[in-house]
């Protein structure tokens, strides 16, 4: 059986969630960010575990219209967010590609 982790990191702590094959949730706790207490964790999935860390609001971060709203409707600022997350996959499969 393999095991899914998913870790969204945070500057002081980070959700974890473990799920299993059919989508059933073994853990989902949220934790500080100190690697010893996370290995706990996850311990007992470890041999057969595939981990995904979630840094979205990271990756956003480094786009320079995202930084201050400046628009005057929701709705064009949700399109730039939508954009940018469109953009960030582009780039990396670019460099992949290339």
């Amino acid at each position: 059986m393999t095991f899914y982790c998913g870790m969204d990191l945070s500057a002081r702590d980070c959700q974890v969630c473990v799920i299993d094959d059919h989508l059933s949730i073994l853990v989902q706790q949220k934790v500080r960010n100190e690697l010893q207490r996370i290995m706990t964790l996850i311990a007992p999935f470890k041999e057969h575990l595939q981990t995904v860390v979630e840094r979205s609001f990271a990756w956003e971060a480094r786009f320079r219209r995202l930084a201050r709203d400046y628009e005057r409707l929701p709705a064009t600022l949700v399109g730039f967010h939508f954009l940018a997350f469109i953009i960030l996959p582009l780039r990396r499969f670019v460099e992949i590609m290339t």
